[in-house]
């Protein structure tokens, strides 16, 4: 199960559910670090790590991603190694990551100051990357599953169930249905193509990068074929209180054929 940092799922789940494994999204652990890493660069004499906040973020995907599942202790061993790297010492990290494995240092990658070894700000990148706490979550990051299929659901059902109204439990069930099945009809859309055959794509500007541009693939147009058959399985569906219920089990019937 992949789930963000809440400290009582992880404890639910440890207690009530031992056997199943429990892991991060990588992005809510790298999203909580780069926070900090970037108020510890506001700190006298650690300016130097603002241009290095990207890079390591990146290197917590890498981390979990080139990992193979099991393996937490590898994951962090690679994590620990950018203590390392920043400070231009790309060998001798630890037995299950010895060296860095990346090539020559190109671009932008190989204009970042290195960070002086046992400087204000080498140190104080090393507290923040060792941490006893971090670790252990850097130890059970996902690296194949993420949370972010969850959210789209959660961010597209508000366009079908606003929370400024309110809604009867009938209302509201046919609102998440209706949502479920576009969501699904739609989640697996390619993307689109211009008429020479070119992949299309576009420059997003997201408020979480502070301005910074982002490309991103453009999709298809989506598709509401499915959503159609519902309304019309609800307009025919009795208003008499005496049914609703068993109109209910039924639709929560035919959905789920639907869906599969």
């Amino acid at each position: 199960m992949v789930t963000d940092r809440h400290g009582q799922i992880a404890k639910w789940l440890r207690e009530t559910y031992p056997h199943i494994e429990h892991l991060y999204d990588i992005w809510h652990v790298a999203k909580g670090f780069s926070k900090k890493l970037l108020a510890a660069s506001n700190e006298r004499e650690c300016q130097v790590l603002r241009p290095w906040i990207k890079s390591v973020s990146n290197h917590m995907y890498w981390c979990a991603v080139s990992t193979p599942s099991g393996q937490g202790a590898q994951i962090v061993a690679k994590w620990e190694s950018v203590v390392s790297h920043v400070q231009n010492v790309h060998t001798g990290h630890g037995d299950l990551f010895p060296s860095c494995i990346h090539g020559r240092l190109e671009g932008r990658e190989s204009h970042k100051k290195w960070l002086e070894p046992s400087s204000k700000a080498a140190v104080k990148l090393e507290t923040l990357v060792c941490n006893k706490t971090l670790c252990n979550d850097i130890l059970k990051l996902s690296g194949g599953s993420q949370t972010s299929a969850v959210e789209g659901f959660h961010s597209l059902l508000i366009q079908f169930a606003p929370k400024m109204y309110v809604f009867s439990y009938t209302g509201m069930l046919c609102r998440i249905l209706i949502a479920a099945l576009h969501f699904n009809e739609n989640a697996n859309r390619v993307q689109g193509v211009t008429k020479p055959g070119e992949a299309m794509y576009s420059i997003k500007y997201p408020k979480g990068r502070k301005g910074a541009a982002v490309l991103r693939r453009v999709l298809e147009s989506p598709t509401y074929d499915r959503d159609n058959s519902l309304r019309h399985l609800l307009r025919i569906c009795p208003r008499t209180p005496g049914r609703r219920s068993a109109q209910t089990r039924r639709m929560l019937r035919q959905s789920s054929q639907w869906n599969q």
